[in-house]
């Protein structure tokens, strides 16, 4: 994925967290936090807004995120998928 998808699919993703009402914390000790999800997500964005691009990290950090948000039913795995093209 280019820098913009990443950005375009982590936007996305906190759009849809904040309208859930999941908060932002940095907390990562429990287990499918998703308060910590949308710490995430908000790094990447700050990230790549600061031109501090490392898109290695931020593919496993979405792959991670993604793999949240499908176990909490939040995504399915064709709506990632979409979401990745």
């Amino acid at each position: 994925m280019s820098i913009e998808q990443i950005l375009d699919v982590c936007e996305k993703y906190d759009k849809l967290l904040h309208q859930k009402n999941i908060e932002i914390i940095e907390d990562n000790d429990t287990y499918g936090n998703l308060d910590h999800i949308r710490w995430m997500l908000n790094k990447i964005i700050d990230s790549i807004n600061d031109n501090k691009i490392d898109s290695e990290k931020f593919n496993r950090w979405l792959g991670f995120i993604q793999g949240v948000l499908w176990s909490q039913e939040i995504r399915t795995i064709n709506e990632m998928r979409k979401d990745n093209r």
